[in-house]
């Protein structure tokens, strides 16, 4: 199970070593990011490499959230409260996360995934909006997918339970299916 950027290594991860996989969940995680995910990117190195890092962390907190009014306070909060300046390491972290978010594309890969695997989205996901989560369930030969009404990269702290409950059944699925 992946959620967001754990999303992609997921993917590599099943891709490199089926032997270890019994199934696939991808949570706001998809083949690749939107153009829109991918300008948000461009622009969070940017502010990284301008050590701009109150800046950044209002985005952040604001990516994190779902709906407007959430994203407005988040924003605030994280401009506001952004705590210290990141140490040297930890900012090329970011910067090296940053761009492995952006080189990320296994969209001509996923017909291999041979595992069950379920895709779960927001409808309005900057960084992967419906359209791409439907093409990366369609490109996963055993896929569901389960797409909510978010305007977020927010959506796990938005639909918890709901997120809870079919992750939950789609691994009590595979546990079934095992055990058969």
């Amino acid at each position: 199970m992946g959620l967001s950027t754990g999303g992609l290594i997921a993917q590599h991860i099943v891709l490199d070593h089926r032997e270890l996989v019994e199934g696939l969940v991808l949570v706001v995680s998809g083949a690749y990011l939107s153009q829109r995910g991918r300008d948000i990117c461009l622009r969070w190195r940017e502010l990284a490499q301008r050590q701009q890092w109150r800046q950044l962390r209002g985005e952040l907190a604001t990516a994190a959230v779902d709906g407007a009014g959430a994203q407005r306070v988040a924003r605030a909060f994280g401009t506001l409260f952004g705590g210290k300046a990141p140490t040297t390491a930890d900012a090329a972290a970011f910067i090296a996360l940053v761009d492995a978010d952006l080189a990320h594309d296994t969209s001509t890969e996923l017909s291999r995934v041979d595992v069950p695997a379920i895709v779960i989205g927001g409808a309005d996901d900057p960084f992967l909006p419906e359209g791409l989560l439907k093409e990366t369930a369609a490109a996963i030969p055993q896929a569901e997918l389960r797409i909510y009404p978010s305007t977020g990269h927010g959506l796990p702290k938005r639909h918890g339970k709901r997120l809870q409950e079919d992750v939950l059944k789609f691994l009590a699925a595979r546990v079934a299916t095992r055990a058969s």
